[in-house]
């Protein structure tokens, strides 16, 4: 644990370097925005070394029916004149996408916003980042899932949330539903609070680890679900950048994606299962015939 500590402090270090040189220096956009690049990845790589007892549960295996991923981002300079860029997407598969703009107050200082949003298999994450209150990033990232179980049984549902800096400026949810009784399950979320939301903390079981992370949260869900039902779990990470960083990422574990033949494909083998029965039998019949020919 001490050395994993050491680790984190050592990236942690690391990180506000990167900070300090990203904003500090304006001399070269193409430098500032590889910097840009290497921070994202740094700072996500730290949130997932954070919670090293992540609380993973037993899967169960399920039937993946249907699953979208989206990602909205967003980059905004209030310079007059101002500009804002968005952009969304959504996909069958994982996705991600990220933003970047800079406004050059002078030759040596360029000013810069950037938000990143990647939806994962049952994972979501967000990252903002802003020179000023003149640059603004917005991101959400969010994935939902249809999926029927394969057995009855107890889903032990990990989640795990990690929230990095400014944390007050991001939400997230997650969300399960029995698509087939139309009931919602249960509902775990949290509020920007900065929006003025009266409890923003939501009904997360946080803990504090210390600035700049946290509070986060690792718990489980003991959920029983039924093989005759089909559900639907959601789930969303969200930020809003001005003049600071924001990180948000949760996880999920304890659903088990099984690969299971489509109808058609059963049909088709099943087809020519009959098919090569036919002919064998045919083949035997024919056979049979002629040794009773011979015979006589």
């Amino acid at each position: 644990m001490d050395g994993q500590l050491a680790l984190d402090n050592r990236r942690r270090k690391v990180g506000q370097e990167f900070l300090r040189v990203t904003l500090e220096r304006g001399d070269d956009m193409g430098n500032q925005r590889a910097l840009h690049t290497v921070l994202i990845t740094l700072i996500l790589s730290v949130g997932a070394t954070l919670s090293p007892k992540m609380c993973v549960a037993l899967p169960i295996d399920v039937e993946l029916i249907h699953s979208t991923y989206t990602t909205y981002v967003s980059a905004s300079i209030y310079y007059a004149p101002r500009v804002d860029t968005s952009r969304t997407q959504s996909s069958p598969m994982p996705s991600s996408d990220q933003l970047y703009a800079e406004y050059a107050l002078s030759p040596t200082f360029i000013d810069t916003a950037e938000g990143a949003a990647d939806a994962a298999l049952f994972e979501v994450s967000v990252f903002g980042l802003t020179g000023t209150n003149e640059m603004a990033a917005q991101a959400y990232a969010q994935s939902e899932y249809i999926f029927s179980p394969l057995i009855n049984g107890t889903a032990n549902i990990g989640i795990d949330i990690h929230r990095a800096f400014d944390y007050v400026f991001t939400n997230g949810f997650i969300i399960l539903s029995d698509i087939t009784l139309n009931q919602e399950l249960w509902n775990y979320h949290w509020s920007q609070e900065a929006t003025g939301v009266s409890d923003a903390a939501g009904n997360i079981p946080w803990v504090n680890n210390g600035l700049p992370y946290g509070p986060d949260a690792d718990f489980l869900v003991d959920t029983y679900i039924t093989s005759d039902h089909t559900y639907i779990l959601s789930m969303l990470a969200g930020m809003s950048s001005n003049h600071d960083i924001e990180v948000a990422d949760i996880k999920v574990s304890g659903l088990n994606i099984v690969s299971v033949p489509e109808p058609s494909t059963i049909f088709l083998v099943g087809l020519a299962l009959v098919t090569i029965a036919g002919l064998m039998w045919k083949d035997r019949t024919a056979r049979a015939s002629s040794n009773s020919k011979f015979r006589k």
